[in-house]
């Protein structure tokens, strides 16, 4: 018997029971939104990029990432014409790239990890190369549009985890896999 001819009680019990089921979600759902955050940060100029995360209901869950970062120019048009209704996305690199301006395109640096959690206040900075007090001055705000980044990107891993786990994405699952249920 397939999804669609089983009584509203019964899916909705199967629905639960896909939802529990350890190998429901056993492969890596959050490859398409850890690539696409790739890609943003790609635009906004950090390369060598690893993300990590842990979710979604315990102290200490949230992103992270670490990544090199490069003076990038014109990054705000970049993510507008990338995500053109993403405000948030926008407002963070438009901040970045008001720091890159005042900082004459040298603002150059480190994304690193402390600690055991994924979250964005794991996250610190780091310079290779210099000292320069303009510069510096920049560090503190640098770094909180840097986790603002994360905390953008565990926004985005949460809601394609909910989505994934809700009640539409789980009878779809088991109508286009033509789940025969037993009587």
């Amino acid at each position: 018997m397939l999804f669609n001819e089983l009584s509203k009680e019964r899916q909705e019990k199967e629905i639960q029971k896909c939802r529990e089921n350890d190998s429901y979600l056993d492969y890596e759902w959050w490859e398409f939104v850890d690539e696409d955050f790739k890609t943003t940060l790609e635009l906004i100029g950090f390369y060598r990029i690893n993300t990590q995360f842990t979710g979604f209901w315990s102290q200490g869950d949230g992103a992270s990432f670490t990544a090199k970062y490069s003076n990038e120019k014109r990054i705000a048009p970049k993510i507008k014409a990338y995500a053109p209704k993403d405000d948030e996305l926008y407002r963070i690199a438009k901040g970045i790239q008001d720091i890159q301006q005042k900082c004459k395109y040298v603002f150059e640096c480190n994304i690193y990890s402390a600690g055991h959690y994924s979250h964005s206040h794991t996250m610190q900075l780091d310079f290779d190369s210099y000292e320069d007090e303009k510069i510096l001055k920049f560090e503190d705000k640098f770094l909180a549009y840097a986790r603002d980044l994360a905390n953008w990107y565990y926004a985005r891993l949460e809601e394609e985890y909910n989505f994934l786990n809700s009640h539409e994405a789980i009878a779809e699952h088991l109508i286009s896999n033509e789940i025969d249920f037993e009587d």
